[in-house]
């Protein structure tokens, strides 16, 4: 949720030192976060099922993310165009707390 904090206060934010901090914040907040992922993804999982599914699962994290680097700068690129590069953070923010919904659903079990 800091991310989608640090992402919508770019919006906010007019001074360069002010967006330069943010950013920098952002970075570090998102950083970890693909080894970690990395890391969880077969925490569940047996030895031998680890070696069944290690290929496949990495493949599946990476070809979303691909989409994701691919189509988001490119709708970031259009928003800005139209309504002003600040503005188009709104996309990534609102990205983020669509992923944090979904998570809480996750953990809650659907509830």
């Amino acid at each position: 949720m800091l991310a989608v904090a640090a992402m919508a206060a770019l919006v906010v934010f007019r001074g360069r030192r002010a967006v330069v901090a943010t950013v920098v914040f952002a970075g570090l907040l998102c950083g970890p976060f693909f080894p970690n992922l990395i890391g969880q993804l077969f925490i569940h999982l047996e030895a031998r099922q680890r070696m069944e599914f290690a290929g496949r699962a990495v493949a599946m994290i990476f070809a979303c993310a691909s989409v994701g680097w691919a189509v988001l700068p490119t709708a970031m690129g259009m928003i800005g165009a139209r309504h002003g590069i600040r503005r188009a953070f709104l996309l990534p923010a609102a990205c983020g707390g669509v992923l944090a919904a979904l998570l809480a659903v996750a953990v809650s079990g659907g509830r």
